[in-house]
């Protein structure tokens, strides 16, 4: 979870996402998806959030070329 995400870069191996706040998450390549624990608690936060969210299944192929930004 975030504050939102602002921006995305890449290395030859990961992806780094830059959020609202200036954090940084660096997320590998080859190990996209979630764990049992963060996949639960994303089915709650779906849930509650009478389906303006969804989770992806798999990375989108233009990753790079998304509109990151989100107004608040």
């Amino acid at each position: 979870m975030n504050s939102g995400v602002v921006g995305v870069s890449e290395t030859d191996n990961e992806y780094i996402f830059k959020g609202y706040t200036g954090s940084e998450y660096t997320c590998k390549k080859s190990a996209y998806g979630s764990n049992t624990f963060g996949y639960s608690m994303m089915s709650v936060l779906i849930k509650d959030s009478a389906g303006t969210m969804e989770i992806v299944e798999s990375m989108p192929e233009d990753i790079m070329n998304m509109d990151w930004i989100i107004s608040k």
